[in-house]
Protein backbone atom coordinates (compact mmCIF):
# COMPACT_ATOMS: atom_id res chain seq x y z
CA UNK A 1 0.00 0.00 0.00
CA UNK A 2 2.73 2.44 0.51
CA UNK A 3 3.71 1.83 -2.55
CA UNK A 4 1.05 2.57 -4.14
CA UNK A 5 0.71 6.19 -2.23
CA UNK A 6 3.80 7.15 -3.32
CA UNK A 7 3.31 6.22 -7.37
CA UNK A 8 1.93 8.90 -9.43
CA UNK A 9 2.22 10.75 -6.55
CA UNK A 10 2.73 15.04 -6.89
CA UNK A 11 6.31 15.69 -7.07
CA UNK A 12 7.49 12.01 -6.92
CA UNK A 13 9.03 10.62 -9.96
CA UNK A 14 5.91 9.51 -10.96
CA UNK A 15 4.14 12.03 -11.47
CA UNK A 16 3.80 11.84 -14.77
CA UNK A 17 1.69 8.82 -14.65
CA UNK A 18 -1.28 10.80 -12.71
CA UNK A 19 -3.35 10.70 -15.80
CA UNK A 20 -3.55 6.83 -15.87
CA UNK A 21 -5.52 6.85 -13.18
CA UNK A 22 -8.54 9.06 -15.04
CA UNK A 23 -11.64 8.07 -14.94
CA UNK A 24 -11.22 4.49 -12.95
CA UNK A 25 -13.33 2.76 -10.63
CA UNK A 26 -11.55 0.01 -8.16
CA UNK A 27 -13.68 -2.86 -8.11
CA UNK A 28 -12.92 -4.43 -5.33
CA UNK A 29 -11.66 -2.14 -2.35
CA UNK A 30 -11.23 -4.30 0.79
CA UNK A 31 -10.34 -0.65 2.96
CA UNK A 32 -13.44 0.78 2.93
CA UNK A 33 -12.71 2.84 -0.05
CA UNK A 34 -9.38 3.72 0.89
CA UNK A 35 -7.87 2.22 -2.37
CA UNK A 36 -10.99 4.39 -4.68
CA UNK A 37 -9.80 7.74 -2.56
CA UNK A 38 -6.23 7.43 -3.57
CA UNK A 39 -7.17 6.31 -6.97
CA UNK A 40 -9.09 9.58 -6.97
CA UNK A 41 -6.59 12.19 -5.75
CA UNK A 42 -4.20 10.58 -8.53
CA UNK A 43 -6.49 11.50 -11.19
CA UNK A 44 -6.91 14.84 -9.94
CA UNK A 45 -4.92 18.28 -9.75
CA UNK A 46 -5.17 20.15 -6.42
CA UNK A 47 -5.36 23.66 -6.62
CA UNK A 48 -2.09 24.25 -5.61
CA UNK A 49 -0.80 22.28 -8.02
CA UNK A 50 -2.45 23.57 -10.90
CA UNK A 51 -1.74 27.25 -9.90
CA UNK A 52 2.06 26.09 -9.87
CA UNK A 53 1.63 24.21 -13.30
CA UNK A 54 -0.31 27.17 -15.34
CA UNK A 55 2.47 29.52 -14.29
CA UNK A 56 5.07 27.22 -15.48
CA UNK A 57 3.49 26.22 -17.86
CA UNK A 58 1.78 29.75 -19.59
CA UNK A 59 5.69 31.05 -19.34
CA UNK A 60 6.82 28.22 -21.32
CA UNK A 61 4.49 28.31 -23.63
CA UNK A 62 4.65 32.24 -24.17
CA UNK A 63 8.71 32.29 -23.99
CA UNK A 64 8.84 29.31 -26.94
CA UNK A 65 6.08 31.46 -28.74
CA UNK A 66 8.64 34.11 -28.15
CA UNK A 67 11.50 32.53 -29.35
CA UNK A 68 9.67 30.65 -32.57
CA UNK A 69 8.35 34.06 -33.63
CA UNK A 70 12.16 35.95 -33.38
CA UNK A 71 13.49 32.86 -35.41
CA UNK A 72 10.78 32.89 -37.67
CA UNK A 73 11.44 36.56 -38.56
CA UNK A 74 15.48 36.05 -38.76
CA UNK A 75 14.75 33.46 -41.20
CA UNK A 76 15.98 29.86 -39.16
CA UNK A 77 13.20 27.65 -40.01
CA UNK A 78 13.87 24.99 -38.16
CA UNK A 79 14.37 26.84 -34.82
CA UNK A 80 11.27 28.48 -35.45
CA UNK A 81 9.52 25.20 -36.01
CA UNK A 82 10.78 23.19 -33.04
CA UNK A 83 10.34 26.00 -30.80
CA UNK A 84 6.90 25.97 -32.13
CA UNK A 85 6.33 22.66 -31.34
CA UNK A 86 7.48 23.43 -27.55
CA UNK A 87 4.16 24.94 -27.27
CA UNK A 88 2.06 22.22 -27.81
CA UNK A 89 2.50 20.43 -24.26
CA UNK A 90 2.83 23.70 -22.56
CA UNK A 91 -0.04 24.96 -23.74
CA UNK A 92 -2.04 22.05 -22.94
CA UNK A 93 -0.73 21.37 -19.70
CA UNK A 94 -1.76 25.16 -18.73
CA UNK A 95 -5.67 24.63 -20.15
CA UNK A 96 -5.97 21.51 -18.73
CA UNK A 97 -4.73 22.45 -15.18
CA UNK A 98 -6.71 26.31 -15.59
CA UNK A 99 -10.01 23.36 -15.57
CA UNK A 100 -7.81 21.62 -12.53
CA UNK A 101 -7.75 18.39 -14.95
CA UNK A 102 -4.65 16.51 -15.81
CA UNK A 103 -3.05 16.72 -19.50
CA UNK A 104 -3.99 13.96 -21.27
CA UNK A 105 -1.29 11.29 -22.63
CA UNK A 106 -0.96 12.62 -26.58
CA UNK A 107 -2.62 9.01 -27.30
CA UNK A 108 -6.03 10.21 -25.11
CA UNK A 109 -5.78 13.73 -25.91
CA UNK A 110 -8.83 13.42 -29.22
CA UNK A 111 -10.70 10.50 -26.43
CA UNK A 112 -10.44 13.42 -23.58
CA UNK A 113 -11.17 16.36 -25.80
CA UNK A 114 -14.51 14.50 -27.30
CA UNK A 115 -15.62 13.05 -24.44
CA UNK A 116 -14.69 16.10 -21.57
CA UNK A 117 -14.81 19.19 -24.25
CA UNK A 118 -12.77 22.14 -22.53
CA UNK A 119 -15.28 24.53 -20.69
CA UNK A 120 -13.04 27.54 -20.63
CA UNK A 121 -11.24 27.93 -23.90
CA UNK A 122 -13.88 29.26 -26.19
CA UNK A 123 -12.64 26.90 -29.19
CA UNK A 124 -14.53 23.38 -30.16
CA UNK A 125 -11.91 20.32 -30.10
CA UNK A 126 -12.26 19.94 -33.66
CA UNK A 127 -11.04 23.20 -34.33
CA UNK A 128 -8.37 22.86 -31.32
CA UNK A 129 -6.92 19.67 -32.69
CA UNK A 130 -6.88 21.31 -36.31
CA UNK A 131 -4.51 24.31 -35.06
CA UNK A 132 -2.52 22.00 -33.01
CA UNK A 133 -1.75 19.75 -36.24
CA UNK A 134 -1.60 22.98 -38.25
CA UNK A 135 1.43 24.25 -35.46
CA UNK A 136 3.01 20.75 -35.70
CA UNK A 137 3.65 20.74 -39.31
CA UNK A 138 3.85 24.29 -40.01
CA UNK A 139 4.93 26.04 -37.06
CA UNK A 140 3.75 29.02 -35.39
CA UNK A 141 0.79 30.60 -37.14
CA UNK A 142 1.58 33.90 -37.84
CA UNK A 143 -0.61 36.46 -39.71
CA UNK A 144 0.15 37.40 -43.35
CA UNK A 145 2.74 40.29 -41.84
CA UNK A 146 6.02 41.40 -41.82
CA UNK A 147 7.92 41.05 -38.76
Amino acid sequence: MSAFKSYAAVGSDTEWARYGFSYLTVQIDKLNGSIQRLVDEKSSLPAEVAERLIDRSAGAFINSVYRSIKNHRDGRAAPSWLDAMETIPAFLTAVFALEGRLKPYNKYLEWELENHPLKLLHIGSNELLETIKKVGQKGILLPNKNF
